[in-house]
């Protein structure tokens, strides 16, 4: 299992420039989750989103410490919402979403098991403590998981895929109950010199939908150039 460094934060522009679009995200095009992953949203003045929830089979409202948690799909999220999230040191939280960036195209998406996690194979997960990539984690086969192949990693081809900006760097996103970063997370240990720093904020920015919270990027149109780092 790989981990991300500091080491490899700090390698030289040229270094990072040569690797990054085929082994950070999805490359040129950006891109992270499926849009059926399942995110934590905590209840905002009294009020649920109804509509939104009844969308997701398997929902559920869980109250700890009197904070109403909702789960749905991450294309429903909506600029606002306060998703949980999980801070360096591990302790759970909350962040408000400033935007959900979707992107369009084809992805081969990595499907965990166990999770159901659906992202794009290369995008950093934290796990006990390390950063990884979703490509470089070992699933031991034995008899059991042969004879059960729901239980070894699957693909997903998807026409769009989702990440979100949020209002705190330095914070994890809780998805299908795994730990990921975000667009513009800050973490030196999963660094990227454009989707991990406030370069992709002041692209998004420039946008169509970014005030609405809700930014498009089509194929054409994608938020770098495939010449940049």
């Amino acid at each position: 299992m790989k981990k991300y460094s500091d080491r490899d934060a700090n390698s030289n522009n040229n270094a990072i420039a040569a690797a990054v679009a085929n082994n950070y995200y999805a490359g040129n095009n950006g891109g992270c989750f499926s849009g059926e992953c399942v995110v934590q949203c905590k209840e905002q003045d009294g009020v649920i989103r109804e509509k939104q929830l009844s969308q997701v089979g398997d929902y559920l409202f869980v109250c700890i410490h009197c904070i109403v948690l909702c789960s749905f799909f991450l294309l429903q999220v909506r600029s606002g919402d306060c998703l949980q999230v999980v801070d360096v040191a591990g302790h759970v939280g909350f962040s408000r979403v400033l935007c959900l960036a979707e992107f369009q195209g084809r992805f081969d998406l990595l499907v965990l098991p166990f999770s159901r996690l659906a992202l794009t194979p290369t995008h950093p997960l934290r796990i006990q403590g390390s950063f990884v990539r979703p490509c470089d984690l070992s699933f031991p086969m034995n008899d059991d998981l042969a004879a059960h192949h729901t239980e070894m990693p699957s693909s997903l081809i998807v026409d769009r895929v989702f990440n979100v900006v949020l209002q705190h760097s330095h914070v994890l996103l809780c998805i299908n109950g795994m730990e990921a970063v975000t667009l513009a997370h800050g973490f030196k240990q999963a660094f990227h010199p454009f989707y991990s720093t406030k370069q992709v904020l002041t692209t998004l920015k420039q946008r169509p939908g970014w005030k609405e919270g809700h930014v498009i990027v089509a194929p054409h149109h994608p938020l770098r150039n495939q010449h940049e780092y």
